[in-house]
């Protein structure tokens, strides 16, 4: 996406008439680029780092309920809380505000509960629910 808002900057500044458009909207390519390239290396080295993420976390995972049973917390999430979910080709997030989730990695799943999982999501998280925080998301993920 950052590279495409480059290019195009660099389009406006070539052939079009007001070229100081073509400096903002570089830069903007150039922070799209940044937060793609630097800051994902950046917060998986935390993440790897911190001692909070090396214990076992538990989940059984039921059509009632998400039950989530670590060595500092037990707890239970309705399905109702969830109100979006995300998947890439190694994690699933689950969202329970804007900016609120957490990360299901699909290597915690036996062969072929993966696909039971995102039936499930897809079923309990409706897809009006899933919208209404207003925005769209894709993620692309390598994490």
């Amino acid at each position: 996406m950052g590279a495409s808002i480059i290019l195009s900057s660099i389009v406006i500044f070539a052939f079009g008439r007001d070229r100081f458009e073509a400096v903002p909207l570089a830069l903007i390519g150039v922070y799209f680029l940044y937060c793609g390239f630097a800051l994902r290396p950046f917060f998986k080295k935390l993440y790897r780092r911190d001692p909070r993420y090396r214990h076992e976390i538990t989940a059984d995972i039921t059509e009632d309920e998400v039950h989530v049973v670590t060595s500092a917390a037990d707890t239970r999430l309705k399905w109702e809380s969830i109100v979006r979910f995300l998947e890439s080709d190694k994690i699933f997030m689950l969202f329970y505000s804007e900016w609120s989730f957490s990360v299901v990695p699909k290597n915690a799943f036996a062969s072929g509960e993966v696909e039971i999982f995102r039936d499930l999501l897809r079923r309990k998280i409706p897809q009006s629910r899933r919208a209404s925080l207003g925005v769209r998301y894709r993620f692309f993920g390598g994490i």
